[in-house]
């Protein structure tokens, strides 16, 4: 499956959809969404123009959409995926509920999946758990072969999701306060690109951000070299 994360939190749906103008037609990808996309046009665009689909999270910034989705997996789910994860003092089980849906049905253009998604966390020290935690998420999702594709292809399209979350879009909201930088227009997304390639350089790196900063600087033919680079793992073991 190829996929691919679009985001852009300043002017969000205007800048989204201009960044998916630029790409052109990609069938066969799957656009993965944070819920602030769920309006605007941008999933219909991806379907439309791009001729892919798309994954996107459901919250209450739509509310109608989200109690829809609640109601019918509460009622009625196709398939269901697990997975399992334990490390860094921790236990995290995941499952995806799964139902296939039209989109007058969801009353959402293109929607043809939708589901439920819930998160058990369990905190261990010295082999017990000593803290537990519940979450549940809902989504909706453009493609029309969902029943064959089945409730684990949208575990995996999530669980990509939210790994990109962690290593581009946190870093971005928590050292660059990318959320409270209301700008627009052209200048947004050239800050937001710039930003997001510094965010991919620091978090690949064992460095802190002090530390990269000091040898990106020291080292003109660095920067030179980024701006030409076909691989950005190359650049990174040539200069960090």
């Amino acid at each position: 499956m190829r996929q691919t994360v679009v985001e852009n939190k300043n002017h969000e749906d205007e800048a989204a959809r201009n960044i998916l103008a630029g790409i052109g037609e990609m069938p066969g990808t799957t656009f993965t969404f944070d819920a602030l996309h769920t309006k605007g046009g941008t999933t219909a665009q991806v379907v439309e123009y791009n001729k892919a689909d798309y994954f996107t999270i459901v919250k209450n910034n739509t509310k109608a959409l989200r109690k829809n989705v609640e109601d019918l997996i509460a009622n009625e789910v196709w398939d269901t995926a697990e997975s399992f994860n334990k490390g860094h003092g921790r236990i995290e089980r995941r499952k995806l509920e799964l139902l296939c849906v039209t989109p007058q049905q969801m009353g959402y253009p293109h929607c043809h999946a939708c589901g439920k998604i819930t998160w058990v966390r369990e905190k261990v020290k010295g082999g017990k758990v000593v803290g537990f935690s519940v979450e549940e998420e809902y989504f909706v999702a453009s493609h029309k072969n969902a029943a064959i594709l089945g409730a684990e292809f949208f575990l995996h399209a999530a669980r990509e999701h939210w790994a990109i979350e962690n290593k581009l879009h946190h870093v971005k909201d928590r050292s660059m306060d990318e959320d409270r930088i209301n700008i627009r227009g052209g200048y947004a997304r050239i800050k937001t690109g710039l930003q997001s390639l510094a965010a991919l350089i620091i978090s690949a790196s064992k460095d802190s951000a002090n530390c990269v900063q000091r040898k990106i600087s020291s080292n003109p033919k660095s920067l030179t070299a980024l701006l030409t680079c076909k691989s950005l793992s190359t650049w990174r073991l040539a200069f960090l």
